[in-house]
C-alpha cells in the first residue's frame, strides 16, 4: 500500500527521517509513527513505518497483543488500527514504542513536522529501488525553495539551516534542536557571565528572539528594539536622543553580566561622548554622571542649585545666603566638574565684587591671593557679611589700629609690633615665659589662632584635635582607630594647658590626680578607703607606666596587650620562661588572661589575687571534682583558707600542690606527685 496514496506522508517523512539518522546496520526495521512518549487524543490512526532490507516483502506489527501482518511497498509500510485509551505498546522487530490516547488530555504531546514531508518526500529527497533518500539538491537551496521570505534574510550561521533546525521531525516548535535560550546560547556562549545572561528579559519567560532575529541576529534601530520593554525611558526630544539614534549600546552593554548593572564604565560610556579633560573629579564620592545628569531624561536639566543640594544642602540652612547660593547657581564659582582645579576664592570674589569695591569696604587694603576664606564664609552665615560668629574684638569694632601700625595698611599688612609682643598686650593669662607651649614662646601666635575671625571657639584655624594633631601626630587620623578614645572622644585641652604650664607635657594635673580626674581611683574602695596592697608601679610612678594615654596597641590604653605587659616586669612570665620543654602551662597564664586571676591596679589579698583561700581556684574548678578529703567546699565554714601552705591546721590550700603558673607535667604539681604525697603521708 503506497503511503502517499492513503493519506499518510506524515509518517511517511518520519519513516524516512529516522531511517536515514540510523545505520542500515543496527536499525533494519523502525516505526516513525506514532512516536515513542507521545500523547494524542484519536483512538486510532495509521501506523508507519519501513524496512531497509531488499528482500522483505511483509512485516509483523504487534498492538498491545495483537499481532497484524502488513505488505510493504518500496520498503515503506502504513496500516489503519484502532488502539486502546490510555497506555499503549507497539512492537515492531525489535523495537518497542509507548504512547498514550487521551481524548481528554489538557496537553497533547505531538512532534512538529516539516510541512514538505506531509506533502510529498520527493519534495526533498531522491526515491527510487534502491531507496537511496539521498538530497535532490543542497540543503540550504532546498530550505530556500520553499521559505522565500527568509531567502534574502539569511545571513546567520553561513545560512545553514540544519544548524539550528531538524530536517523531518522534532519536539520543538519550528522543528528547533532546542528551546528557550540553549539553542543560541550553544553557540553564543561568549554571550553568559559567572550567572548567566543578566539582560533582565533573559532571565524571565522572554528569549533571546525577543531582540534578534532568528535569521539576521544583527540588530537594526537598537533604540526600537529596547523602547519595546523601556517605554518612556527616553523621551522625546531628550538630551540623549541622538545617541539613542545611534544605539543604546553607545552606552549600554547589550548582554551585561549580573552585577555590572547592564553599564560600562562611566569613563567608557558618558566621556566618550562628553570630554572634559583635566583631573575630572567632582567628588571622590561621586559614583556616575548619573548622580547629578538624566541621562535618559528631558533635555533642560534643573538649575545647579537644585541639583546640588541634594548632597550639599547642609552649606544652605542659614537665613542668610551668598547670592549665587540664593540664586541656585552654583556654576558661577564652581567648575562643577573639575573641582580639583576650581580658581582661588580672591579670584571668584572679585569677578562679581570687583578689587576696587573690596579694597573701598578694607579700608584700601589690597586683597591679597586667596585671603576671602579668612574672614568670610562662601555660602551662608547669620552674621553680617557672611562673617564668622567667633571675630577678635578689635576686628568686631573695626579698630584696625589697634594691630595695625597703618590704620589704612598696605600690601604689607605691617603690625604695630611682633605677634607674641601684640598679644601679650590684651592676654595676660599666658604662663611665665620659661613654661610657655612652644609656638607660644617662640611668639607665634598665629599659627593657631586667626587673627579676625573663625567659625571655631577661641579663634582657632580649625577643630582643636585636627590642630593639634598637625604638629603632634598620632598615627592616624582622628576616627580611624576603636581604640584611642582620649584622642577621639576627648579633647587634648582636658589634660594639656594649650598655651603652657609648669607641669610636665603642659598637662592640667601631675601624676594620677590627671587621670583620676576622670576615672575613679583604683586605689580606693567604696568606701574611700585606701585598699592594702597596690600594684608597684601604680603607687611608685603611676598610670603612665603601663597606659599610653594617647594610643592603645593592647586596649585600655595599655601600652602592650596584658600578657606582655606583665611579663615585662614579671620575667617569669615570659613565654620563653613558661615554654620550657615539657612545662605544663595554666590555661588563663597561656592565653594571656593575667587579670583573670590578679587585679591590676590594688586589693585585699596577696599577690593581688581577686578572692583569697581556694575561693579563687574553686571559681574554675569544680570543688566536687577537685577536692582533696581535708581540702572544705567553698561553700562551707572552712571557706577561707589561709594563704599558708601545705596546710593551716585541718585544711589544706590548693597552692600547698600546685603551682598557678607552670609546671613540669599534667596538674602543675609543686613536685612529682609520688614524692609530693609522702610530705603528709610518710607511711606510704
Amino acid at each position: 500500500m503506497n503511503c502517499m496514496q492513503t493519506g499518510g506522508p506524515l509518517l511517511c517523512l518520519l519513516l524516512l527521517a529516522l531511517w536515514a539518522a540510523v545505520p542500515a546496520s543496527h536499525a533494519r526495521t523502525v516505526v516513525l509513527h506514532p512516536v515513542d512518549g507521545s500523547v494524542v487524543d484519536e483512538g486510532g490512526g495509521q501506523i508507519v513505518g519501513f524496512c531497509d532490507d531488499p528482500g522483505t516483502a511483509e512485516v509483523e506489527i504487534t498492538l498491545n497483543g495483537a499481532t497484524h501482518r502488513v505488505e510493504l511497498w518500496d520498503g515503506v509500510f502504513d496500516l489503519d488500527l484502532d488502539w486502546a485509551e490510555g497506555p499503549n505498546e507497539l512492537r515492531f522487530g525489535t523495537q518497542t514504542i509507548h504512547f498514550t490516547s487521551d481524548p481528554y488530555a489538557e496537553t497533547l504531546r505531538k512532534p512538529a513536522v516539516h510541512q514538505a514531508m506531509l506533502d510529498n518526500c520527493a519534495n526533498c529527497h531522491v526515491l527510487g529501488a534502491e531507496r537511496s533518500l539521498s538530497l535532490i539538491g543542497a540543503a540550504a537551496e532546498l530550505c530556500r525553495g520553499c521559505h522565500a521570505e527568509v531567502a534574502a534574510a539569511v545571513v546567520h550561521g553561513a545560512g545553514e539551516c540544519d544548524g539550528c533546525h531538524a530536517p523531518h521531525t522534532a519536539w520543538n516548535p519550528k522543528l528547533l534542536l532546542r528551546t528557550d535560550n540553549q539553542l543560541c546560547l550553544g553557540c553564543h556562549a561568549d554571550r553568559t557571565g559567572e550567572e548567566g545572561v543578566a539582560h533582565r528579559a533573559l532571565w524571565g519567560e522572554l528569549t533571546c528572539t525577543t531582540c534578534h532575529e532568528g535569521h539576521r541576529p544583527t540588530l537594526s534601530g537598537v533604540g526600537r528594539h529596547c523602547g519595546a520593554c523601556h517605554q518612556g525611558v527616553v523621551a522625546a526630544g531628550s538630551g540623549h536622543q541622538e545617541a539613542v539614534n545611534t544605539g543604546c549600546q553607545v552606552c549600554h552593554t547589550m548582554h551585561g553580566t549580573a552585577g555590572q548593572g547592564l553599564w560600562k564604565d562611566p569613563a567608557e560610556s558618558c566621556h566618550s561622548c562628553h570630554p572634559l579633560g583635566g583631573d575630572l573629579r567632582h567628588d571622590p564620592a561621586l559614583a556616575a554622571c548619573g548622580d547629578c545628569h538624566r541621562v535618559h531624561g528631558e533635555k533642560e536639566m534643573p538649575p545647579s542649585g537644585e541639583r546640588c543640594r541634594g548632597c550639599h544642602g547642609a552649606l544652605l540652612e542659614k537665613n542668610r545666603l551668598h547670592g549665587p547660593d540664593a540664586l541656585g547657581r552654583c556654576e558661577i564659582c564652581h567648575p562643577l566638574h573639575q573641582m580639583a582645579n576650581r580658581s582661588p576664592a580672591v579670584f571668584s570674589c572679585t569677578g562679581c565684587h570687583g578689587t576696587e569695591k573690596l579694597q573701598g569696604g578694607h579700608t584700601g587694603t589690597v586683597v591679597g591671593f586667596d585671603t576671602c576664606l579668612q574672614c568670610h564664609h562662601l555660602h551662608q552665615s547669620d552674621e553680617p557679611f557672611f562673617l564668622p560668629a567667633v571675630q577678635h574684638e578689635p576686628f568686631r569694632e573695626r579698630d584696625c589700629a589697634d594691630c595695625h601700625e597703618y590704620p589704612g595698611f598696605d600690601e604689607r599688612r605691617k603690625l604695630s609690633v611682633p605677634w607674641g609682643e601684640l598679644c601679650a598686650q590684651c592676654h595676660d593669662e599666658l604662663p611665665a615665659s620659661e613654661d610657655r607651649h612652644g609656638p607660644v614662646a617662640e611668639g607665634r601666635c598665629q599659627d593657631c589662632h586667626a587673627p579676625h575671625a573663625s567659625r571655631w571657639p577661641a579663634h582657632l584655624r580649625q577643630g582643636l584635635q585636627r590642630l593639634c594633631l598637625a604638629c603632634h601626630p598620632r598615627g592616624e587620623e582622628p576616627g580611624a582607630a576603636a581604640d584611642r578614645p582620649h584622642i577621639d572622644r576627648q579633647l587634648c585641652s582636658d589634660c594639656h594647658e594649650p598655651h603652657g604650664g609648669p607641669h610636665q607635657h603642659y598637662l592640667t594635673a601631675e601624676g594620677n590626680a590627671l587621670c583620676t580626674g576622670c576615672h575613679s581611683d583604683p586605689t580606693l574602695d567604696l568606701g574611700g578607703v585606701l585598699k592594702p596592697i597596690i600594684h608597684g608601679p601604680l603607687n611608685t610612678v603611676g598610670c603612665g607606666f603601663c597606659h599610653d594615654p594617647h594610643d592603645s596597641p593592647g586596649g585600655r590604653h595599655l601600652r602592650l596587650p596584658v600578657a606582655e605587659m606583665c611579663a615585662s616586669c614579671h620575667e617569669e612570665l615570659s613565654p620563653a620562661s613558661l615554654g620550657a620543654a615539657g612545662a605544663t602551662v595554666h590555661r588563663p597564664v597561656a592565653e594571656g588572661h593575667c587579670t583573670a586571676c590578679h587585679r591590676p591596679h590594688a586589693g585585699p589579698d596577696k599577690a593581688l589575687l581577686r578572692s583569697g583561700g581556694n575561693g579563687l581556684c574553686q571559681g574554675c574548678h569544680d570543688p566536687k571534682r577537685h577536692r582533696h578529703t581535708l581540702v572544705p567546699r567553698i561553700d562551707s565554714a572552712f571557706a577561707s583558707v589561709a594563704a599558708d601552705w601545705p596546710r593551716d591546721g585541718e585544711a589544706l590550700a590548693c597552692r600547698g600542690c600546685h603551682l598557678p603558673h607552670s609546671g613540669d607535667g599534667k596538674g602543675l604539681f609543686v613536685r612529682p606527685r609520688e614524692e609530693l604525697c609522702k610530705t603528709c603521708h610518710g607511711g606510704i
